[in-house]
């Protein structure tokens, strides 16, 4: 049993329809959520251009900007978020992938601590039983990908100087409270910024009001 909104009434039916029609609505609202970022990466392109950019991915999560932007567009990025978490098994054979093909006998062994191997997914990473850590960061390191599982903060400056000095933008897809940050960032140390915000924090800020006083 359940309503029908659109017409306003109760009706019976098969209970494997409606798993299939949640289903579809939850796949279209997931595609819908993956083409945010595309739209956003073309938007930062067509503004900011594409010639030597190095990308600060600020609350960028399981990193699925960064990875667009270095695995599809060859765009190195950091990923800067506290909540890094396990990337799915099918965004880690795409990044794998692309890193074999792409790898270099002078690619040097990032530090394990920000490598993107350590988030990939667990089943990709024992794949390749003959190659060992070591071998498989050095492919990873060709596509100039890295997390830094912290806080964006004033800190965030102090720790990593040199990422921040080689980044020429700071991005934001919905950065929550790191978004007033990202702006001062920016400005403090002089550097391109593009946010797309999310809420207004109304529990944060009870004062603020729009034009009309609400």
């Amino acid at each position: 049993h359940y309503i029908d909104m659109d017409k306003g009434r109760s009706r019976v039916t098969n209970p494997n329809g409606v798993r299939r029609l949640r289903r579809a609505k939850q796949n279209k609202k997931n595609n819908q959520k993956k083409k945010r970022f595309s739209v956003f990466i073309e938007w930062v392109f067509s503004v900011f251009g594409t010639c030597d950019l190095h990308v600060l991915d600020v609350a960028g999560g399981k990193g699925r900007m960064a990875i667009e932007l270095s695995v599809d567009h060859n765009v190195p990025c950091t990923v800067v978020d506290p909540k890094i978490s396990t990337i799915s098994e099918h965004t880690s054979r795409r990044i794998m992938a692309y890193a074999r093909k792409h790898r270099s006998e002078n690619s040097t062994v990032a530090n394990d601590e920000h490598s993107v191997l350590r988030y990939l997914h667990p089943s990709v990473r024992a794949y390749d039983e003959q190659a060992n850590t070591a071998q498989l960061t050095a492919y990873l390191n060709s596509i100039n990908l890295q997390f830094h599982k912290c806080i964006f903060d004033r800190d965030y400056a102090n720790n990593y100087p040199i990422t921040l000095e080689r980044c020429t933008i700071i991005i934001g897809m919905h950065p929550d409270e790191a978004t007033e940050c990202i702006v001062d960032m920016a400005l403090a140390k002089n550097k391109s910024f593009a946010i797309v915000p999310c809420c207004v924090f109304p529990t944060f800020f009870p004062l603020r009001r729009l034009q009309n006083g609400s």
